[in-house]
């Protein structure tokens, strides 16, 4: 832990080390040290699913941790990097009772599968069996990932004050992702993709926000 921690100190603004040291926290049984490092991360890494998958790792309670994995498929359109999300998001689903949800998440994660022509692995299997009496389902979870995806935001910046800032402008990438930036008018702007919040998904600019 000590290198580690040294290695941090010596070059804070690396997210690797931070996240690294984090986990090895948690490894140690140390939670209360791994999630300080990860409500640090946020600042930072809020819009990278990735962020939300590890730091779901970290958390207990069953809520906030499917509400961080919603958040991560919600941030990440690429659903070769979200397949193993999607699994645990169909494990929480299965046993909250919401069967019909988690078919849509293993139908998603199988479909893709089969394009990629890669293998299926025997968690899948395992969790297709616990939702035996549901038809499978296509579509998508949006609207619940947005709802549960505000358990994650109320636990990760409950202790952050609500600012001010205005969309100011708005674009898509080079992998059709569509983003905006937020400004509080003092020189601290935001860089928020659009899925982030169902609020943002046909804002325009000069429309004001709480955040």
């Amino acid at each position: 832990i000590s290198a580690f921690s040294e290695a941090v100190k010596m070059v804070p603004s690396n997210e690797w080390q931070k996240r690294n040291l984090g986990r090895l926290y948690y490894m140690i049984g140390d939670s209360a040290n791994a999630e300080a490092i990860y409500q640090d991360l946020s600042k930072v890494l809020y819009d990278k699913y990735y962020y939300w998958q590890e730091y779901a790792q970290l958390v207990d309670n069953p809520s906030v941790k499917a509400g961080m994995l919603a958040k991560a498929i919600l941030l990440e359109s690429n659903e070769d990097y979200i397949g193993d999300i999607r699994l645990e998001f169909a494990s929480y689903l299965i046993a909250a009772g919401n069967k019909k949800a988690a078919s849509i998440e293993l139908e998603r994660y199988h479909s893709n599968r089969v394009k990629k022509g890669w293998k299926i692995p025997d968690k899948y299997s395992d969790l297709k069996r616990g939702i035996d009496d549901t038809p499978a389902c296509k579509g998508n979870n949006q609207d619940l990932y947005q709802s549960m995806a505000i358990v994650a935001d109320e636990f990760v910046y409950k202790n952050l004050p609500w600012v001010e800032m205005v969309l100011v402008e708005s674009w898509k990438n080079d992998y059709d992702k569509s983003f905006v930036v937020l400004t509080d008018g003092k020189g601290h702007n935001i860089k928020v993709n659009r899925n982030y919040q169902k609020l943002l998904n046909h804002a325009h600019r000069g429309k004001p926000f709480w955040v």
